[in-house]
């Protein structure tokens, strides 16, 4: 349920534009991204479950390097060093980095079911199960994402640039993607690890469409 993650990474856009959708869309998404990466080397184990209610019927049943607040927390700070060290931005833009990973956890805490530790070596899981409600998942995340599309808006405006078409696109197709997904069982875990994997994608995406090309991208450096 990606669309809330990249109506977020929006909004930052409006805080410092001079910062690249790409690293804004991976930070958002790191830890589904990360998560993706471990499931697939069996380091973390989720599987489909059709009898859970509501919208993506997965069991996440142990996410602790990817998914408990501890390494949420220090994936913000690799990140973070990892945009400092290629990118050198100015302002407050490597903490915007951080506050993005560690966003997601949060959020994913209203959305998940019961399944979040604190702490990677943590029993205990939190969670509150909005997935269980499909008009919840949906009104909530595309509200999100409207947000974000109106500061990514203003951003444009504050740098003197303008969105172009593909970028609308784009957008409007992610929308069609996250409902159709929101309406699709999964029923291998293959399923399960490729969407995740796909969302790799939508980091390249992010910097093609951001304003225009090619002059819009003096606005990133």
């Amino acid at each position: 349920m990606f669309l809330s993650y990249i109506g977020l990474a929006l909004m930052f856009k409006r805080l410092e534009s001079r910062l690249s959708l790409g690293w804004l869309f991976l930070a958002s998404l790191w830890l589904d991204l990360v998560c993706g990466l471990f499931s697939m080397a069996d380091i973390e184990i989720i599987e489909p479950d059709p009898e859970l209610a509501g919208v993506f019927p997965v069991s996440f049943k142990s996410i602790p390097y990817s998914h408990s607040l501890a390494a949420a927390v220090f994936w913000a700070v690799v990140l973070a060093a990892v945009v400092y060290y290629v990118r050198r931005p100015k302002g407050l833009g490597v903490l915007y980095i951080g506050v993005l990973v560690v966003s997601h956890w949060f959020f994913d805490l209203l959305f998940h079911r019961a399944d979040l530790p604190l702490l990677p070596w943590d029993k205990g899981v939190y969670g509150y199960g909005l997935w269980g409600s499909f008009g919840a998942t949906v009104g909530i995340s595309v509200l999100i994402f409207c947000i974000g599309l109106f500061f990514y808006w203003q951003a444009a405006r504050q740098a003197n640039s303008r969105i172009g078409r593909v970028f609308w696109c784009v957008m409007i197709a992610l929308v069609g993607i996250f409902l159709g997904d929101a309406m699709v069982t999964p029923a291998l875990i293959d399923d399960v690890v490729t969407g995740f994997l796909l969302l790799w994608l939508l980091v390249p995406l992010g910097k093609w469409v951001d304003f225009t090309r090619p002059d819009a991208y003096v606005a990133i450096r």
